[in-house]
């Protein structure tokens, strides 16, 4: 089987790609942890609720994890696996 040949349209199509990632790049990166947490709490600020998880949690579902998981832990394994 021969190898494919890339298309001039692709060339083009991942260029563009590129050049469009390169305008996303943060200027100016945090350069601490508590600089990308302040800059996440404005994110989190200026977007409001769509800044929240796309599904709510459910704490049903949570609790059944948790009863499903608890004897393993009682018979001291110590893992959940």
């Amino acid at each position: 089987m021969a190898a494919q040949r890339v298309s001039d349209a692709d060339r083009a199509y991942f260029h563009r790609l590129g050049e469009a990632n390169e305008r996303l790049a943060e200027p100016d990166p945090g350069r601490t942890l508590e600089e990308v947490f302040r800059r996440l709490e404005v994110m989190e600020r200026t977007l409001g609720p769509l800044a929240l998880p796309g599904l709510a949690r459910d704490p049903e579902l949570e609790d059944r994890e948790a009863a499903a998981l608890a004897p393993r832990f009682r018979r001291g394994s110590g893992r959940a696996a």
